[in-house]
């Protein structure tokens, strides 16, 4: 699997169940350990690869193809604060592995409370990166999954995963 949004495909599931989308997670469990297992997430592409990769770019590549700045829409930026988000892969990676490295969050993990704080940027907040592909959700879910195994043992992840 080379691009993906979902982890498992969809329609399939939807064939497994007669047509219908599963209501319940109990029997979205059920389709899918009928299903092959996941493949493994791709290896990370490193800079070697990206040396053989070319890009010819004309002088005027940044006229037709660049990404205007807020300045050159009209916006005023005085006084804007920095990104909430920060944004990207490798920040996205470094938070994957903050949020990993809390072995206590995964063995006794429960659903999510709302507070005033939730909707605050957590530095090991996986969410916006997960949306806007950032951050692969089979990476997330192996790498997941490796560490529930050894926190964890002989027991699945619970609902709330």
């Amino acid at each position: 699997i080379r691009i993906s949004h979902t982890l498992y495909d969809l329609d399939k599931i939807i064939e497994l169940n007669g047509g219908q989308p599963p209501l319940t997670y109990k029997r979205f469990q059920t389709l899918i350990s009928k299903m092959e297992p996941l493949e493994i997430p791709v290896e990370t592409i490193t800079s070697e690869v990206m040396e053989k990769c070319t890009t010819p770019l004309s002088d005027d590549h940044d006229e037709k193809y660049g990404v205007p700045s807020l300045e050159e829409l009209g916006f005023d930026t005085d006084g804007l604060p920095s990104a909430v988000w920060p944004g990207g892969e490798t920040e996205a990676l470094t938070r994957l592995e903050r949020h990993l490295e809390r072995k206590a969050w995964v063995a006794n993990f429960e659903r999510p409370r709302m507070n005033a704080n939730s909707l605050l940027a957590s530095p090991t907040g996986l969410s916006p990166y997960l949306r806007f592909g950032c951050l692969s959700c089979r990476l997330f879910y192996f790498k997941l999954t490796d560490l529930y195994k050894k926190v964890k043992k002989n027991s699945s992840p619970p609902l709330s995963l």
